[in-house]
């Protein structure tokens, strides 16, 4: 970090906690303004954490109870003659805008992908910033550019023994979320100077070069995942069903049981991408066959009870792993690459490819096409070894 940040003046409002007879600890506030302290109970708890189940649970009563910290911070601020809305940022603690900004973002149904980025967005700047008490105001292009390059040398919060820093993709999912943070902020009139908008090309390459290699599994590799158990049956169910019909991970965790329609006999899914907003529909000839026991759920129901992306992937890994699959880093998203060469192999058209993908430009299924046809350019090269010359 290049730039070093004074220690300012003691907050406001401090969150406190009164441990209650039944174990649990109730939340409040310690409000001291204008040389008067007032307590505000928010009717929020923490209790024991006994398991993973109360250990989100509490975090996401934390998460809640910064944001209300905040924002009174934010009212104090605004209820004093002869200060400018702009300099509410000097009050306001980095960390305790972005809780703000995470419970605004769950307000607006944003994907719970999103949130779990900017959760750990918070953290990772929680880890960039240490004991630092950074303020709003004090983020400018310098504490932008450095957390770019802290993020380009991270190992990332769950370290990978293939991986000794975050990849492209993680950092630039971080990196655009910190732009959210910080363009809320000067909607809200917090930033005057919004740093982001100074933000270079050349100040992200830091963080390396996306891989535009799509793995993808061929069939062997398919049935060596059907017939190899996983930790986590519904996220096996949901793979295999993707490998057939090529819905995202997205799509999949938000599918409901009223968006499989039958069409003249044959079932079909029927929905909007969340991508793309656009709909999609698919037959799902062979896919319906990983589709779990609907055992009497109603349509507004999911069909799969699956968690993040970042956690459905652990388990994938694991179970590609176990499978023999060990020359591929294999992600949900395989399996929408896995669909798509598996239909071009078969002999599908490129423009019923396309639809299929729910693809706006032929020029995004034409990448399968090429590696369908770089595979059967590598599968006649081999038979040169046969030639026997005289």
């Amino acid at each position: 970090m290049k730039k070093d940040f004074k220690r300012k003046a003691k907050e406001p409002v401090t969150i406190r906690f009164k441990k209650l007879a039944n174990g649990n600890q109730s939340i409040y506030l310690d409000i001291y303004t204008d040389g008067r302290r007032s307590y505000e109970f928010l009717k929020l708890y923490l209790v024991p954490e006994i398991d993973n189940a109360t250990k989100v649970q509490n975090e996401n009563t934390m998460t809640a109870a910064c944001a209300i910290k905040a924002q009174r911070i934010i009212d104090i601020a605004n209820g004093k003659a002869g200060i400018k809305v702009n300099n509410q940022s000097s009050k306001i603690l980095l960390r305790d805008w972005v809780q703000i900004v995470i419970a605004r973002k769950k307000d607006v149904l944003l994907s719970h992908s999103r949130l779990v980025a900017y959760k750990t967005l918070g953290e990772h700047l929680d880890k960039y910033i240490g004991k630092k008490r950074v303020r709003l105001h004090d983020v400018d292009i310098d504490f932008l550019q450095g957390f770019i390059k802290y993020l380009a040398m991270t190992p990332g919060l769950v370290p990978s023994a293939n991986r000794r820093t975050l990849s492209h993709g993680s950092a630039m999912i971080y990196i655009s979320a910190f732009k959210t943070v910080l363009q809320e902020a000067e909607r809200d009139g917090l930033l005057i100077d919004n740093p982001a908008r100074r933000l270079r090309p050349e100040d992200v390459r830091c963080v390396g070069v996306p891989k535009k290699e799509r793995v993808y599994l061929d069939t062997d590799e398919v049935a060596k995942l059907a017939a190899t158990p996983c930790g986590q049956n519904d996220v096996k169910r949901a793979f295999m069903f993707a490998c057939y019909c090529g819905l995202r991970v997205s799509d999949i965790r938000t599918l409901k049981w009223g968006e499989l329609v039958t069409i003249d006999g044959e079932l079909y899914v029927v929905k909007r991408m969340q991508k793309t907003k656009e709909p999609i529909s698919v037959p799902l000839s062979v896919a319906k066959y990983w589709l779990p026991n609907r055992d009497g759920a109603a349509d507004d129901d999911l069909v799969y009870n699956i968690s993040s992306a970042m956690w459905v992937n652990r388990i994938i890994k694991k179970w590609a792993n176990d499978a023999g699959i060990k020359n591929k880093h294999v992600t949900f998203h395989t399996s929408r690459h896995t669909f798509a060469t598996m239909l071009l192999t078969a002999g599908a058209d490129i423009y019923t490819t396309k639809e299929l993908l729910g693809h706006k430009d032929i020029n995004s299924t034409q990448v399968y096409a090429k590696l369908v046809n770089s595979k059967k350019t590598e599968a006649i090269s081999l038979l040169k070894s046969t030639i026997k010359r005289g």
